[in-house]
């Protein structure tokens, strides 16, 4: 090997081991430091028992365990943009015209309206839902796990 490759490995050693010093120095310097508990310095061999005899311990109350709700898989519809789309608020072209999403986008497909060539396909878009045309889309199915929404106890709707 010559001078200058050994010179570059050395420099490299260097650097590595300035940048690992460097990081524990920091490592260190955040780590809360340790006081004395003030307890501990007056403490004395002594052990008192301030208990009485003919005290029962009380038993401590536990929480009811409540139980983990069950997950459970499920089949989604889904579509994928098949090149670059615009989103609209209604199944047409006249549509309010919502974004423009990129190829390979995908969203959970609620239905497709229309007929023939005027297919539009009603989606999940940013928390609410709008509509791409359906020739831009390639549909699938996902498996997702979802926690089933637990029923209310007084048999009405569940609070929102």
């Amino acid at each position: 090997m010559n001078k200058n490759t050994l010179t570059a490995i050395l420099m490299g050693f260097v650097i590595c081991l300035g940048i690992v010093v460097i990081v524990l120095s920091v490592k260190l310097s955040i780590r809360p430091k340790a006081e004395p508990d003030p307890d501990l310095s007056t403490a004395s061999n002594v052990f008192v028992d301030n208990t009485n005899p003919t005290d029962t311990p009380t038993p401590e109350a536990t929480p009811e365990a409540t139980p983990e709700p069950e997950v459970t898989t499920v089949t989604v519809q889904m579509v994928r943009t098949t090149t670059s789309v615009n989103v609209r608020s209604e199944p047409s072209a006249s549509g309010t015209k919502l974004g423009t999403v990129v190829k390979g986008s995908e969203f959970v497909m609620i239905e497709e309206v229309g007929e023939g060539d005027n297919k539009w396909t009603k989606i999940e878009y940013e928390s609410g839902e709008a509509y791409i045309k359906s020739s831009y889309l390639e549909r699938f199915e996902k498996e997702v796990e979802a926690t089933p929404t637990p029923e209310p106890e007084d048999g009405g709707e569940p609070a929102q």
